[in-house]
């Protein structure tokens, strides 16, 4: 499924969010453009959701000729090409100013994927430790963090990430006992998916609500 979209010999982040203000789509692809180039390898950026503004800063840096190859706007998708997308991605990228849960962090979670996330607003509580946090509004910050993920550039520090990102969900895999209380842990967490994507529903058709307000 992801060789429809030129994928499956790229490693890539992920952004799945529609493209309203809030979401900081503009300030992720600033700090995108100083790490690819500054990177020998850098990883591919693969956006979902609804385009709002076709006229936007956004789409004409995101169709630049240095980034376009390396840029990938999906729009909408269904369920299981979303679920494809989760899993074979490299890692969460995050940039949102404002979320009201920020589902995409548990998401990221569930399918095991590291996570590099605003500390804005209340992800820092559905992130915990588990995360490694920047500020929404400082491209500077967000690309310092991509550049010591890149798994190619920096393979030790890649390692380093990796394992503290992973510390509070999978240290104990070795451990019999401590496997049933990830297990639980698991299906807590799919529990916590389930409630929370009535929560995220709300919240999108409240922000379409108010984007037809004159």
């Amino acid at each position: 499924m992801l060789n429809h979209f030129g994928l499956c010999s790229h490693q890539y982040f992920f952004y799945p969010a529609n493209h309203w203000p809030h979401k900081n789509h503009q300030t992720l692809l600033q700090a995108y453009r100083q790490y690819y180039h500054q990177s020998s390898h850098p990883l591919d950026l693969v956006f979902t959701g609804a385009i709002i503004d076709p006229d936007s800063e956004f789409l004409k840096l995101a169709q630049a000729p240095d980034l376009s190859s390396h840029i990938h706007l999906l729009g909408y998708v269904d369920a299981r090409t979303l679920e494809a997308l989760w899993r074979g991605c490299y890692a969460l990228v995050f940039p949102s100013r404002y979320e009201g849960f920020g589902m995409p962090v548990l998401e990221a979670m569930f399918y095991q994927k590291p996570v590099i996330c605003s500390h804005a607003a209340s992800l820092p509580e559905v992130g915990g430790n588990a995360v490694l946090y920047f500020d929404p509004d400082d491209p500077d910050d967000l690309m310092k963090i991509k550049k010591k993920s890149d798994p190619v550039d920096d393979a030790l520090a890649n390692h380093l990430l990796l394992a503290d990102l992973f510390t509070n969900h999978h240290s104990k895999t070795n451990n019999n006992d401590n496997n049933k209380n990830n297990n639980k842990d698991d299906n807590e967490n799919h529990h916590r998916l389930k409630r929370s994507k009535k929560r995220q529903q709300q919240q999108q058709q409240h922000d379409e609500t108010n984007n037809f307000v004159i």
